[in-house]
């Protein structure tokens, strides 16, 4: 396409979801979702796999930040041989990274960790731990590891 169409876009559009309009919603996504994943996956797993489970999160992330701004993904995972459920799982971090970064929740050059931080922070600060129900001795233990208090 040779015309440019950024003066026909709002700033705001540039990321618009009303997942992500206040740090309230971004709270309720991420309990539904990302923490809400992996208290899950915690919850099936035996104790001392956990460690390795959330090393395993913090990989995820990173692979997630580092195609964040990639218009070619979809040609990744098919070249990595991505199944449905790991595309989606990736595609929902970079959707989460996108909507922290578009409400100042998270920088651009955050590291992994900091999603998960932020995310247990703002879970804990407006109670949706309660709300959604999420599986209370994995999401004690993520606390605990990211030093959140509850």
């Amino acid at each position: 396409m040779k015309k440019d169409l950024t003066n026909l876009i709002k700033s705001e559009d540039l990321y618009q979801s009303n997942d992500f309009v206040s740090e309230r919603t971004a709270a309720d996504y991420v309990a539904k979702y990302l923490i809400s994943y992996i208290t899950i996956e915690l919850q099936n797993l035996p104790k001392d796999h956990w460690e390795h489970t959330l090393k395993t999160w913090l990989k995820i992330i990173a692979l997630a930040k580092s195609l964040q701004n990639n218009m070619q993904r979809s040609m990744f995972y098919q070249e990595n041989k991505f199944d449905m459920v790991m595309e989606g799982i990736t595609e929902d971090v970079i959707h989460t990274i996108n909507g922290f970064q578009s409400i100042n929740l998270l920088s651009k050059d955050f590291k992994p960790y900091e999603l998960i931080k932020k995310s247990l922070e703002i879970i804990v600060k407006y109670q949706k731990h309660q709300e959604y129900q999420l599986f209370e001795e994995p999401f004690k233990y993520l606390c605990q590891i990211f030093d959140v208090k509850t």
